[in-house]
């Protein structure tokens, strides 16, 4: 081929220049085998793990090159600062150094050398997720209600989601959607709805997902509608005017809005509720409400009744009047011969509690008589009666009866005797029976009989003899008689104005007129002894009292003529004025444990009391025709039994009446007639150690004994 000129002159041109630049560009050729063409890493690295980076030149080096390195998320993925490439070599491996992580996360690793960047996107992958749990709130239910169920991974979702796939084991009263997916990057799927549906019995379901073959369950109950399972009442008895608490129990929480349950008393003016319905809140199975009650006499039962859903339930309180007190003890009869029973009976203030209430009793000679403990007495009842068994004695044996309840003892004495005490004696032994005196270590009695003798009578009121009709200690007006701690009796003689003593066999020892002490005694009456052997005379003639030694010396006399208003503590007192009788008429005397001196007066109808050297200490009574309590017309008898309690007789009206040591009035019976606890002329009196009244009825010839 033929080249024309200009194709020549190119060429030429060409050439020239060729060889100017190839020094040129043999520096250029140097510099390119220093550049930083790539850094490079896997895409995705597991989190935790290692990776390796590689840096790559254009060309080798002859001395080596140093690459800059830098990680955009070091705590995920680290590198090194810098690595030396070799001589001689163009790349050079670092390692690349991952943390676990609970999601996928992007990293970039950037390299520098000479001003050349390069990088490199990694993926440090969160370990795969596996299935940790499948569960349901709440995980029982009323059927019908919602329910939620949550899926939970045990790490992240892929990319792509994780779709977890459910059943339930009865989809016919819950069902769930086939399949649910959690999202990319989550642990947790969106909540589930698990639709159910009502049920008659506790229903379980069972619900269960799976997940690359993991399989998680979990159980949800379904319960029928709320139910009225039960009223209870705490407490179940009451005082009327307290409270009591009710509390209604469904048998499953109750649904949203609450469980509205009606409630009715059966007597509200006993025991009321404050609303006709009680709301049980939604989510509880049980809710309480106050019963008020009021007061009330008798024990009386109230029904509660709810209602819920055509469901009844129904409880019984008891409510019941304040708490009785004992208030009596009493024993019937009082004397009973041994073998014989007796009744106690035993009262309250109010009904006895609900099921019963129980008083202790006891008996404080139980070899005598014997009782049941404790005694119950019947709900709404007040009183109860209870038996007492007697055995055997030789002679008579007080029994003390005990009943306590709630810290109230009462007491009462009982007289168990070998045979009986005749509630009337005397009849064809006395007549005109005036003084009576106790022996008091035998506890014989002794008559004083107007007509001249004195009958003597066993405690059983037995009659034993008659003496004083003849000889020197013949009596011709006998009106008092006392007995002394040896047995010896003596007797205050109204007609012949002395006193006669006698032993306790009825012999004369001998006769006290005063006279060798210069005293003339006047007609007397009342007579008593004291334990040193004194004699206190009542010298009706002169109003006043008269004191013989045991030797039979007169020691003291005193007035009984009073001029003024009585003292206190007398609490039935009659002011006595200056217009009084300065002729006051004594009849009755005794002594009280005190040694103090009782009279029975019978011009001022009243009692007084004096100390045994003659001062007053007070009186009280006042004049009535008419038998009322602490009113007299010529009091007769009297007489201090062992509780200090005062006992007189009244002639005019014929009545026995018995205070207390202040006058107080206690009780009192009597009357015209000659039925037992009447009299005609009611005069002497007397009471023994067991508490026996005996009273001298003059005009119907006999004594009558009166039970404490």
């Amino acid at each position: 081929m033929t080249l024309s000129m200009p194709s020549l002159r190119l060429i030429q041109r060409y050439v020239r220049i060729v060889v100017l630049l190839a020094p040129c560009l043999i520096c250029c050729q140097v510099v390119q085998a220093q550049v930083l063409t790539s850094v490079s890493a896997p895409a995705t690295v597991a989190g935790g793990t290692t990776a390796t980076g590689t840096v790559t030149l254009t060309l080798a080096t002859s001395s080596g090159a140093t690459v800059a390195l830098a990680s955009s998320y070091g705590a995920v993925a680290s590198v090194a600062k810098s690595v030396v490439i070799p001589a001689n070599s163009k790349s050079l491996t670092f390692p690349i150094t991952t943390t676990n992580v609970t999601k996928n996360t992007s990293v970039i690793i950037s390299a520098v050398y000479k001003g050349v960047l390069k990088q490199v996107t990694i993926i440090v992958a969160a370990p795969s997720a596996g299935l940790s749990s499948v569960a349901v709130a709440p995980s029982t239910v009323v059927g019908g209600s919602p329910v939620t169920g949550t899926i939970t991974l045990t790490g992240v979702a892929p990319p792509a989601g994780a779709s977890v796939a459910l059943a339930s084991s009865y989809s016919a009263v819950a069902s769930v959607p086939a399949s649910v997916v959690v999202l990319a990057s989550n642990t947790v799927a969106q909540a589930i709805t698990i639709t159910t549906k009502a049920v008659t019995v506790n229903t379980s379901v069972t619900i269960t997902a799976v997940y690359k073959g993991i399989v998680r369950q979990a159980t949800l109950t379904l319960t029928p509608p709320a139910a009225l399972v039960s009223l209870s009442l705490s407490p179940l008895n009451v005082i009327g005017g307290g409270t009591a608490t009710g509390t209604v129990t469904l048998s499953h929480a109750a649904p949203a809005g609450g469980a509205a349950v009606a409630v009715a008393s059966s007597y509200s003016a006993i025991a009321g509720v404050a609303s006709s319905t009680i709301i049980v809140p939604a989510g509880a199975t049980t809710k309480t409400f106050i019963i008020t009650t009021h007061s009330l006499t008798l024990n009386t039962p109230v029904t509660i009744t709810t209602v819920y859903h055509s469901i009844v339930k129904q409880a019984t309180l008891m409510v019941t009047p304040p708490a009785p007190v004992l208030t009596a003890l009493v024993v019937a009869p009082k004397i009973v011969i041994s073998g014989t029973p007796a009744t106690g009976t035993i009262t309250l203030t109010g009904v006895g509690q609900v099921g019963g209430t129980a008083v202790v009793v006891s008996s404080s000679v139980t070899a005598a008589a014997s009782i049941v403990s404790p005694v119950v007495i019947a709900s709404n009842t007040k009183t109860q009666t209870f038996t007492i068994t007697t055995k055997a004695v030789t002679s008579i044996t007080p029994v003390i009866i005990t009943a306590s309840f709630a810290g109230v003892v009462k007491q009462t004495i009982l007289l168990v005797t070998p045979v009986a005490i005749s509630p009337t004696f005397g009849a064809g032994h006395v007549t005109s029976p005036q003084g009576i005196g106790i022996d008091p270590t035998t506890q014989s009695i002794y008559v004083a009989c107007f007509n001249g003798s004195v009958a003597k009578f066993d405690e059983y009121g037995r009659f034993v003899s008659t003496f004083g009709t003849s000889g020197s200690g013949k009596l011709t007006g006998p009106f008092g008689v006392a007995v002394d701690v040896l047995g010896n009796i003596y007797v205050s003689d109204f007609s012949a104005h002395k006193v006669v003593k006698f032993d306790k066999n009825g012999s004369f020892v001998t006769t006290l007129t005063g006279a060798s002490s210069g005293v003339t005694l006047g007609r007397i009456t009342g007579i008593a002894v004291d334990s040193q052997g004194n004699i206190y005379v009542a010298d009706d003639d002169n109003s006043r009292i008269v004191i013989f030694n045991p030797s039979g010396g007169v020691t003291t006399q005193f007035s009984t003529i009073i001029t003024g208003p009585p003292p206190p503590p007398f609490v039935t007192a009659a002011a006595v004025s200056s217009a009084a009788p300065t002729t006051p008429g004594t009849l009755g005397l005794t002594l009280d444990s005190a040694g103090n001196v009782w009279i029975a007066d019978h011009f001022y109808h009243l009692l007084a009391e004096y100390t045994a050297n003659g001062s007053l200490l007070g009186e009280f009574g006042a004049f009535s025709t008419t038998a009322m309590p602490g009113f007299f017309n010529t009091p007769d008898g009297i007489a201090i039994d062992l509780n200090s309690n005062i006992w007189t007789t009244d002639n005019a009206t014929n009545v026995v009446q018995q205070f207390d040591n202040t006058g107080g009035f206690l009780t009192g019976f009597g009357g015209a007639g000659v039925g037992y606890g009447q009299f005609l002329g009611a005069t002497g009196i007397a009471v023994n150690k067991f508490g026996i009244v005996f009273v001298s009825d003059a005009g119907g010839n006999r004594i009558e004994a009166f039970t404490p």
